[in-house]
């Protein structure tokens, strides 16, 4: 499979790094304005876009958008004489699959994924949405990208600021949430790299079982808490300070400014 990375950034270079650990069979072309962003990653030869779809070279199976909203027009003028075969994949937020249609020469299969930080350590979760021109061997294309830098899921384009909101800005929201559970470690007596070693650990693990088990987490909460037990006291202090309301409305408050960007972008 040919696939090229249009933008070498976090998330570019996350995917360009998956793609390479995961599937040995993978050509790849990465480009961006900063060639010393392409550079890094050591091709043997870093072509400009124009060079990707030259006569008598194959056409990628797929280009991956991975540039700011904001310069997401500009990127794709290089792609005037692109063929029909290519798959278009945008990880911009805010852009709808409409508005990369229009900025393509002729009718094309686009995907727009939303995906996360932890793709850079290959523990994404990315969810895609696919224009009406793509079919089963399309969305085999979008799992074979994604699930290298974690796992991929399809929901409908309705859906996606609220994945913005979810997934997107959702890990953000759970550093907050480890660094308050170290820095209450530490106001208890730990050390803070241990409280915060201890916090992460505590996160990922009940993460892990919530996953594994697929238990709801109030059924898993429930086996925690003991009658009268340190578990429920601290419990009844979470509902008293507001915590499941604060990261819901913190997740809602995500969702509505996805909204509002993406009517600024159309």
């Amino acid at each position: 499979m040919k696939i090229c990375v249009l933008g070498c950034g976090n998330m570019g270079g996350a995917i360009i790094n998956g793609l390479r650990k995961t599937h040995s069979d993978c050509e790849m072309e990465v480009w961006d304005t900063v060639l010393a962003k392409a550079q890094e990653f050591e091709f043997e030869k870093v072509k400009n876009p124009l060079e990707w779809f030259s006569e008598g070279e194959e056409e990628p199976d797929a280009i991956i958008i991975a540039v700011k909203p904001q310069v997401i027009k500009e990127a794709l003028t290089a792609f005037e004489h692109a063929g029909t075969k290519t798959l278009w994949i945008s990880i911009a937020a805010g852009i709808t699959i409409e508005s990369i249609e229009k900025m393509l020469p002729y009718e094309a299969k686009v995907v727009r994924v939303m995906s996360n930080t932890p793709a850079l350590i290959g523990e994404a979760c990315s969810l895609y949405s696919i224009n009406n021109l793509c079919n089963d061997d399309d969305k085999k294309t979008v799992e074979y990208i994604f699930n290298a830098i974690g796992v991929s899921y399809e929901i409908p384009e309705s859906q996606m600021n609220v994945a913005t909101g979810l997934s997107g800005s959702g890990p953000a929201f759970v550093y907050t949430i480890i660094e308050a559970f170290a820095e209450a470690g530490v106001a208890a007596g730990l050390s803070y790299q241990l409280a915060l070693k201890c916090a992460a650990k505590t996160i990922l693990g009940s993460a892990k079982m919530v996953l594994e088990t697929n238990e709801y987490p109030s059924v898993l909460k429930s086996r925690v808490m003991s009658p009268g037990g340190t578990t429920a006291t601290g419990n009844i202090a979470l509902e008293n300070g507001g915590v499941r309301g604060a990261i819901m409305s913190a997740v809602i408050s995500a969702v509505e400014k996805a909204d509002k960007l993406g009517k600024i972008h159309k």
